[in-house]
């Protein structure tokens, strides 16, 4: 199912090269949202002032006086991407949800890349009216576009926007007004990206970001008006995934993140303490007596390591007043009888609760099973369910999430980044 978004940043137009050099990336920090934020399309709340502004540059680098200015922040439950764009005509169809919103209407696009170790990255598109498309994307080994795109991936993200003063239709382009502009705020669940693994989002964590603005209608046939967080150095290349800026995100040490029961999504509750609660004190005499002397503990007899010298077999040692705890238990084994279920109810199966983290690629997800397993380590049974499902497994090193994807998948280092 494998299709290709070219159309969506004019692939008929060539290519134009220009030399990067050792240029690095840009990079932004996103601060905690200290305070809330209200989905309205205005950017005035404080969590808003408080996010670092990003200024969008021309596709080759270059500044731009007066351009769209983005901004991240997040939560321990949402990111925010919020952005304020000044335009003399704003343009809009009337597409539907995921719809080619980028072929004739203003956009901004949003890619994000958690783990530069997973060749999996999220897309996310939006127009002034606001219409949202989302992408879960599965990128090529060269990171010069992806392999596969699900833009029937569809997570919970809430978008609103405003726009001065109309709204014109691709094909009805009216009179420049310097005063227009169009804003929009989104909010996108972390847990919906689900790519980085199960556990919290965390102030230090890096990921990997790219802002792409398409304003139209374009200055002339055959070119192109777009402008970007980071230089991708290609007209129709916005996806070049090395071309990405960095995402670094900041905290609030107010703002506790609890930890998560794996596999659950439920916050870890604090162990009850060890200690033994000390009793009341018994009421005092009027005239207390001097508290007696009390010997320390003796520790319980030892029996001592036999030598030459004694017999070799010593007296038994009587039994503690408290048994040893009991042996760790082997390693458990898995029997199961799969007959035609899908890939993910089948490994959903066979990780009902042990406790572990797993993701099934939606692309696979789908695929049937049919499988005997009897006395198998759960590495092993996941290897024969995810086989007779035409897929492929290995465990994020970061995270500790297995992950289910198509055979022809790159498998990623064993040991995370540096970083």
């Amino acid at each position: 199912m494998k299709q290709w978004i070219a159309a969506m940043a004019l692939a008929a137009v060539a290519p134009i090269a220009v030399a990067q050099g050792s240029t690095p990336p840009p990079s932004v920090t996103a601060n905690y949202a200290a305070s809330p934020i209200r989905l309205d399309g205005r950017l005035e709340e404080k969590a808003w002032l408080d996010a670092t502004p990003i200024s969008l540059v021309t596709f080759d680098g270059k500044p731009i006086t007066g351009g769209a200015v983005a901004r991240v922040t997040w939560d321990k439950d949402n990111l925010y991407f919020g952005a304020e764009v000044p335009d003399e005509r704003v343009v809009a169809g009337r597409l539907g949800h995921d719809g080619p919103l980028w072929e004739k209407d203003d956009v901004l696009e949003l890619f994000l890349w958690p783990s530069e170790n997973l060749p999996y990255y999220y897309q996310f598109v939006v127009n002034p009216r606001p219409t949202v498309y989302e992408a879960f994307c599965i990128a090529k080994p060269t990171h010069d576009g992806a392999d596969l795109i699900l833009p029937d991936w569809n997570p919970d993200v809430r978008v609103q926007g405003r726009v001065q003063p109309m709204l014109y239709r691709p094909d009805r382009i009216g009179t420049a007004n310097p005063n227009g502009f169009w804003s929009v705020e989104m909010s996108i669940p972390i847990s919906t990206l689900s790519s980085r693994g199960a556990a919290p989002l965390q102030a230090g964590e890096s990921w990997r970001m790219q802002i792409v603005r398409f304003n139209r209608p374009d200055p002339a046939p055959g070119a192109l008006d777009a402008s970007a967080f980071s230089p991708y150095y290609e007209v129709a290349s916005p996806f070049l995934l090395d071309h990405f800026g960095v995402l670094n995100f900041a905290g609030s040490a107010a703002v506790p993140v609890a930890p998560l029961v794996p596999g659950t999504g439920a916050p870890v509750k604090p162990a009850a303490p060890t200690v033994a609660p000390t009793p009341a004190p018994a009421p005092a005499p009027a005239t207390a007596p001097a508290a007696p002397a009390v010997a320390p503990p003796t520790a319980p007899p030892t029996t001592p390591a036999p030598t030459p010298a004694t017999d070799a077999t010593p007296a038994p040692t009587p039994a503690p007043a408290n048994p040893p705890a009991a042996p760790v238990a082997p390693a458990k084994t898995v029997t199961l009888s799969i007959n035609a279920q899908s890939l993910k109810d089948a490994v959903g199966l066979l990780f009902q609760g042990s406790g572990l983290n797993y993701l099934v690629l939606p692309v696979v997800a789908s695929n049937p099973v049919t499988v005997e397993i009897k006395d198998l380590s759960l590495d092993d049974a996941l290897s024969a369910i995810v086989e007779k499902g035409d897929a492929k497994f290995h465990k994020d090193p970061a995270t500790g999430v297995y992950v289910i994807e198509p055979k022809d998948t790159p498998t990623p280092p064993s040991t995370p980044p540096n970083g």
